[in-house]
């Protein structure tokens, strides 16, 4: 019987875990932070530009001074696939700043070579769209610009002109680095995801970059997007690790675990339930017995 409940338990354990067992990564290991986030988690460097930190001041109110800080925001799971959740809010895609000119793409899982632009322009410079006031709305646009009733990733098309100490560096413009790191030339991954849930309920104004209609959402399920737009390899050259290429506050939608989650979380279930009919069959054999 012990036995049995040590496999329940480590089922279970296994199942609810595999949020951050099975993390995306593989990320440079330059970047691996084992000491200041959740397992999994890795902290970019602080560079020039908006960093992550300074866009999670943006939308929260906090005062952070460098991405350390804001590791435990980090979500760990596995986020290659997202689906819309649902919810009540309004979905959309937001822009919130970048240090190179680079576009924000969406693809259906099933066609990731067919991108499209949710935006339908790129983001250039070194600054914020805005703030999300009446005043200086956010550029952004609803969900409906993402695939309609299908899981969809996410992907940065790259401008193909960056540089670092002083070096032009490539890839070619339009080079595609996905949510899914196997998509990538490189194999890594080139986003980072930050849960902001503090945000719900919280009311923002967007404006259409194309249309120049403003209109405001209700946040629901937020999470930040920081992506790299730089090739990545095992010892984090020659990337800059800064990921503040392009960041996208993504609302309405959210990641879809993993199949090996879900079924290790049945597994789990079913052998809580076995557990407990044997347990049922066992008491009522020893009542008969006594009977």
């Amino acid at each position: 019987m012990n036995k049995i409940l040590s496999l329940v338990i480590l089922a279970v354990m296994v199942a609810l875990g595999a949020n951050a067992a099975w993390a995306d990564g593989p990320f440079p290991t330059a970047m691996t932070d084992g000491t200041l986030g959740p397992i999994g988690s890795v902290t970019p460097s602080d560079t020039l530009g908006p960093n992550v930190y300074n866009n999670i001041n943006l939308l929260l109110g906090t005062s952070y001074t460098n991405n350390a800080q804001v590791d435990s925001l980090e979500y760990t799971g596995n986020a290659s696939t997202w689906a819309a959740t649902g919810g009540s809010a309004s979905g959309a895609v937001i822009g919130l700043s970048a240090f190179n000119s680079n576009t924000f793409e969406a693809y259906n899982t099933n066609t990731p070579g067919t991108l499209i632009s949710p935006l339908g322009t790129s983001f250039t410079g070194s600054g914020f769209t805005g703030s999300g006031t009446s005043t200086s709305p956010f550029a952004g646009v609803t969900t409906a610009a993402l695939p309609a009733g299908a899981t969809f990733g996410f992907a940065i098309n790259t401008v193909g002109i960056s540089t670092l100490n002083g070096s032009t560096l490539t890839p070619a413009g339009g080079t595609d680095w996905y949510s899914n790191k196997n998509l990538n030339s490189d194999g890594m991954d080139h986003m980072l995801v930050y849960n902001l849930s503090a945000l719900t309920g919280t009311q923002i104004y967007i404006k259409n970059p194309t249309t120049g209609v403003t209109s405001t959402i209700t946040l629901e399920d937020p999470y930040l997007l920081e992506f790299e737009d730089l090739p990545l390899t095992a010892n984090g050259a020659p990337s800059d690790l800064d990921y503040n290429d392009l960041a996208v506050l993504v609302n309405g939608v959210a990641p879809v675990p993993e199949p090996i989650t879900v079924a290790l979380f049945g597994v789990g279930l079913l052998a809580m339930a076995g557990f407990a009919l044997r347990r049922k069959l066992s008491f009522l054999g020893n009542l008969a017995f006594a009977g």
